[in-house]
């Protein structure tokens, strides 16, 4: 199974690992999936919104330290989560949320699985 058939809930428990100016960089510190990603990830667009402590989202990207694809590269030495909540992305350090479970697709079904709980994917 595929990571990519995985999609992963999760609770923020830490807002300061949110790393909301990483979308502004000059650096060009990640290579985004989609340039649209970019410019709704950050404070930049939320304008007075602001990520909470308990609030919940989907994973729906992954960068990690020395990834083999850029598309998927950390560019620290921690794994940053792009979680989508509500209608936002919010770019976090994994440290800074708990999974809440995942939502296996496979085929036309759906499996749902709560960390904690009997049995594994």
């Amino acid at each position: 199974m595929r990571r990519d058939d995985i999609s992963y809930r999760v609770q923020i428990v830490d807002v300061s690992q949110v790393l909301d100016m990483i979308n502004l960089s000059k650096r060009k510190e990640l290579v985004w999936p989609d340039e649209s990603m970019r410019l709704r990830a950050g404070r930049s667009c939320w304008r007075e919104w602001s990520p909470l402590e308990g609030m919940e989202g989907h994973v729906i990207h992954r960068w990690v330290p020395c990834g083999r694809e850029p598309v998927s590269r950390s560019h620290m030495d921690k794994a940053i989560l792009l979680v989508q909540v509500d209608d936002k992305l919010v770019p976090i350090i994994e440290t800074g949320v708990i999974e809440l479970g995942a939502e296996v697709l496979c085929s036309g079904c759906l499996y749902s699985t709560r960390r904690g709980a009997e049995g594994s994917l």
